[in-house]
């Protein structure tokens, strides 16, 4: 790692400890207190601020900026499914 400014590889420095999804409530909602209702009304919104953001992280790429981001969805609902990335 002579020409960089790791310690140690970013893979090593980075990874998290496994996680148990069935350790798990699945009808639990951590940080959100309203209800399937409110939430389905909220998702259109989210959807457009999520839209938004990545229109400005590829115009960023566009105009040489190099950061990323590496979205990884993992659970028992969305597991092996495609219907969570629809436009």
């Amino acid at each position: 790692m002579a020409n960089s400014p790791w310690t140690e590889p970013a893979t090593t420095a980075l990874r998290a400890a496994g996680v148990r999804l069935d350790s798990y409530d699945p009808s639990a909602t951590p940080g959100f207190t309203g209800d399937k209702k409110l939430g389905e009304q909220l998702l259109p919104e989210r959807g457009k601020v999520l839209s938004e953001l990545q229109e400005m992280l590829f115009a960023n790429g566009r105009s040489g900026d190099h950061r990323n981001l590496l979205l990884i969805l993992q659970g028992m609902d969305t597991a092996g499914r495609a219907a969570w990335c629809g436009t």
